[in-house]
């Protein structure tokens, strides 16, 4: 996982993978682990990415932002975000972040 994509650490157990182009989405995806959260922006084209850790709604909120923001969604609007973990689907509704706010998670 090092190799491939965007890396982030939240915390000292958590950390945030985002892909870059379509071989590491697809890499991403083969390398979950059971308990890994993959996040997908629903209606705009973009990365997959995946959290691996502590999965807590403060640190879903953030990655979901983090993988909208990658995706070609308008930077002023809300967006969804569709997530899976261990075959159960979701969504979280977000709002753009800023450089500032994100940059501070990158490795």
């Amino acid at each position: 996982m090092l190799k491939i994509g965007r890396h982030f650490r939240f915390d000292g157990t958590t950390k945030f993978i985002v892909g870059r182009h379509k071989d590491e989405n697809e890499m991403i995806k083969a390398l979950a682990l059971p308990g890994d959260v993959l996040f997908d922006a629903k209606d705009h084209v973009g990365p997959i990415s995946l959290l691996r850790g502590d999965d807590s709604e403060k640190n879903l909120k953030l990655a979901a932002a983090i993988a909208l923001r990658y995706s070609d969604a308008p930077r002023d609007k809300e967006g969804i975000v569709l997530t899976e973990k261990n075959g159960t689907k979701s969504e979280i509704v977000t709002g753009g972040i800023t450089e500032p706010e994100y940059l501070q998670y990158r490795i």
